[in-house]
């Protein structure tokens, strides 16, 4: 669930991909005798909508679609060879997995999805980084959003966290000092120990755990994020400064103690300018120094699932913060963004998307993706339409492929363009005739051209509405979610073209709309003569007259 729109060039890469504005919702489901996967999408969807006080009614009927090659499954799909334990007893291996995709642009996430949300985390919000989860601060960046993230691995793949440091709270069990930190009766640093290579058992209790590379564990792993984009207040002309408490109005002053690797990172673009450089700027140290560990200027170091580097970032372990806490203070000069420089370098795609048309009958996409890398990328632009709008399949081509300024020469434009989309594997599902509710999905391959501009385009046709179709503000238009760019990570492709999905910002399709103010003023109109007459008619039926003597 996130409002605002992420701003690629300017930010690069996030560290959770799903950066869609407003609501988004996607799950791998295996076919089953017990119940059909619309019956348990509708359900997963009523759930999460009551676990997080959200609106998500609409998101089953008239949002969701079916696509084939956009969305790969993060971890593994669990494959029963027998019944499992307490699931279905008609499981069987190799069952049919498929993907259900929906999204809700207008819905927009606030304190009422927030709170809920801190609801699941072990400490709440009274230790650790939720300390920082400020609603007040949280609401007025850029952009803001909160995800949960569910995925399956069968313990094939070694754990990476697992074989770090332990924390253990005076011989409590993990369900103990989770109670402890719920009722805010946890004192950071009190009774704490560091236990290397260990954990805990089902009972509590401290046990060695075996060699980093013979731990595989399998089962469901549930991640939380939390991400914003704020601006640091400006206290000078020349003099930027920002901490953890004029960001979010509070400090970390505790790390929880069921968390096994608690850490803050900073990225390169906010590390102190070492003495001797020839830059410009005029920064000083983060303040408290790292406490874990620094990744050099240079190196691409992939996250999980190759989310983006870590190149120049350093870290700091709540762990070793102890009593005192952790407020991380820092002045640099204020960035400057000129032209072509707020590329960010470590953003080597990016995409755009606006509507074309002014009338309220037809109207175009006109999407244009530009690839800064020196090598080709495979992709796929994936497209989620409300049933309002019509696209025609006739009318998709390609435009222009021009070479980015600077790059080397590209080949012949009519050339390029035709191999840029393959038609015959274009996925195109409609609604079926008749159907006023199920979006349109399509599915293009794009094959983006080394250091190049693509730009292609479709058309549409906008439906009539009946006026009981209409939204209750039907004078602001229809939102149209945002496009998706899936690049094609290549097994034998360079780190840089290991990328992730990128989404564009939504648009309002302006359709036509019938002046609604016009039957309230028939309405008031009719109602008033009605009135006056009825006041008429009854006071003529119930008053008495009577003559009185003029004396």
């Amino acid at each position: 669930m996130n409002n605002g729109r992420w701003n690629y060039p300017l930010w690069g890469y996030p560290e959770n991909p799903a950066v869609a504005s407003g609501v988004e919702f996607w799950a791998w489901m295996a076919e089953s005798d017990v119940s059909t996967i619309d019956e348990r999408w509708i359900g997963l969807s009523n759930a999460l909508a009551g676990l997080f006080c959200a609106s998500l009614s609409a998101l089953p009927q008239s949002r969701t679609t079916v696509p084939i090659h956009s969305f790969r499954p993060e971890g593994q799909l669990p494959v029963y060879t027998s019944p499992p334990p307490n699931g279905p007893q008609n499981a069987t291996a190799g069952q049919n997995y498929v993907l259900r995709h929906a999204v809700l642009p207008s819905e927009s996430i606030c304190t009422e999805n927030l709170t809920p949300f801190i609801k699941l985390l072990p400490c709440k919000s009274y230790a650790g980084l939720a300390e920082l989860l400020n609603p007040h601060k949280i609401f007025s960046g850029w952009w803001y959003g909160v995800g949960i993230h569910a995925t399956w691995h069968d313990g094939t793949v070694e754990d990476p966290n697992a074989g770090l440091l332990e924390l253990l709270y005076a011989g409590k069990t993990l369900d103990e000092m989770g109670e402890k930190a719920r009722g805010g009766k946890y004192e950071g640093g009190e009774g704490m120990k560091q236990v290397p290579n260990e954990g805990l058992n089902e009972k509590g209790k401290s046990e060695r755990r075996p060699p980093l590379d013979q731990q595989k564990r399998a089962g469901v792993k549930v991640r939380l994020t939390v991400g914003t984009i704020l601006d640091p207040p400006q206290s000078s002309a020349d003099v930027q400064s920002w901490s953890l408490e004029n960001l979010f109005g509070k400090n970390v002053t505790a790390a929880c103690p069921v968390f096994s690797t608690p850490d803050v990172r900073v990225r390169r673009s906010l590390l102190p300018v070492q003495a001797g450089s020839s830059s410009e700027e005029s920064i000083r140290p983060l303040v408290p120094e790292p406490l874990l560990r620094y990744y050099a200027p240079g190196s691409w170091v992939p996250g999980e699932d190759g989310l983006g580097p870590k190149s120049g970032e350093v870290e700091w372990d709540l762990h070793r913060v102890g009593d005192i806490g952790m407020n991380l203070t820092m002045n640099r000069a204020p960035a400057q963004y000129k032209g072509d420089e707020a590329i960010n370098p470590s953003t080597p795609l990016t995409i755009t998307r606006s509507l074309r048309g002014f009338d309220q009958t037809r109207g175009a996409f006109s999407i244009v993706v530009a690839n800064h890398l020196n090598e080709t990328v495979d992709a796929w632009y994936m497209e989620s339409v409300p049933w309002i709008i019509k696209p025609y399949l006739s009318s998709l081509k390609v435009e222009d492929v021009l070479p980015i300024p600077g790059g080397p020469n590209a080949s012949d434009s009519q050339t390029s363009a035709s191999s840029v989309i393959d038609t015959s594997k274009v996925i195109y599902h409609p609604p079926k005739s008749g159907d006023r509710t199920s979006p349109t999905l399509l599915e293009i391959p794009l094959r983006l051209p080394s250091r190049s501009f693509v730009y292609f385009s479709f058309e549409f046709e906008k439906k009539f509405l009946k006026y009981t179709e209409h939204p209750p503000d039907a004078q602001r238009g229809w939102d149209l979610p945002g496009g998706v760019l899936i690049p094609v990570n290549n097994k034998d492709a360079s780190a840089l073209s290991r990328l992730p999905r990128m989404y564009t910002t939504p648009l309002l399709a302006d359709l036509a709309t019938p002046d609604f103010s016009m039957p309230y003023n028939v309405i008031l109109l009719s109602g008033s003569l009605l009135a006056l007459l009825f006041g008429m008619t009854f006071n003529m039926l119930t008053r008495r007259f009577v003559l009185v003597p003029s004396s």
